[in-house]
């Protein structure tokens, strides 16, 4: 029983039904890593059909969105959809399990926008709801789903509609969000060696072992978003001088109103820019 308790500690939960939503939070609320694989597109299981669940008789989404906002918050557990078990191995504390992951077609950036929904033309039975209505083959789950994510059906793939759906999103980033992605300001790294860059901004996952909330290390995991330090350099250079901070002393005997008004907007006919004063004031 020993040797057990000292294999690997992380625990799979196979079903993101309320049971299996349970059973995954209190384990890792206990400090165990958790994997939690649903074969739907969606966590909920039979609860997030119902109408209303025993035994207050309360909506569905009423007890659901307080598991997912744990869910949300606990970085123990790793989410997996569209999966299925199918083999395993090994003995107690050291498990191997084998799954089997079916594509949503639609990765984890989607920010549930709708435009693909909206390209879409080709409608497909909605499983959701038993098949028993039809939906476009861009959809999401169900309104509440969770993770919030669109699904894109089988039926499409490789075909001219689905490369419509792609084209009609492109336009979407380059007309409305007027967003251009370039070599410079774009790099995929190993967010942990060496920052991934997008629109010019440095991504990290944060690494620290200060700070110990319930045992363990509290930071790793969070994701950083920073200024790159060759951007912060360039823009400083002007006030250095050999490394340092360049000493001006002309400012010492002007009080602060005097500094603004000398280096804030011209007020006068010129547009030039107000120079620092060459002299200090009686």
């Amino acid at each position: 029983m020993a040797e057990a308790l000292n294999g690997n500690r992380r625990i799979l939960v196979v079903g993101g039904g309320i049971a299996g939503l349970s059973a995954a939070l209190e384990a890792a609320e206990a400090g165990f890593p958790v994997s939690l694989v649903e074969k739907e597109a969606y966590l909920g299981g039979r609860v997030a059909r119902m109408n209303k669940y025993f035994p207050k008789l309360c909506p569905p989404n009423c007890g659901l969105e307080i598991n997912f906002r744990r869910l949300k918050n606990n970085p123990l557990i790793q989410i997996v959809t569209l999966a299925e078990v199918e083999k395993v191995e090994g003995e107690a504390g050291n498990f191997e399990v084998s799954l089997r992951i079916n594509p949503r077609y639609v990765n984890e950036k989607c920010t549930a926008c709708g435009l693909c929904e909206a390209a879409a033309i080709t409608e497909v039975p909605d499983p959701f709801n038993y098949g028993l209505k039809q939906v476009k083959a861009a959809h999401l789950p169900h309104e509440f789903a969770f993770p919030l994510r669109y699904v894109l059906a089988p039926e499409v793939i490789g075909t001219n509609e689905a490369e419509q759906i792609k084209a009609r999103l492109a336009q979407f980033l380059r007309d409305d969000l007027k967003l251009e992605l370039s070599e410079e300001k774009t790099l995929i790294t190993h967010a942990r060696t060496g920052a991934a860059r997008f629109l010019g901004y440095e991504i990290t996952v944060q690494h620290g072992s200060r700070k110990i909330v319930r045992g363990r290390r509290a930071v790793n995991g969070s994701i950083g978003l920073r200024v790159p330090r060759s951007v912060i350099k360039a823009k400083s250079a002007r006030y250095m001088q050999r490394g340092k901070p360049a000493r001006r002393t002309q400012l010492m005997n002007i009080d602060d109103h005097d500094i603004m008004a000398s280096t804030g907007p011209s007020t006068g006919a010129s547009s030039s820019t107000t120079c620092w004063p060459a002299t200090s004031r009686d």
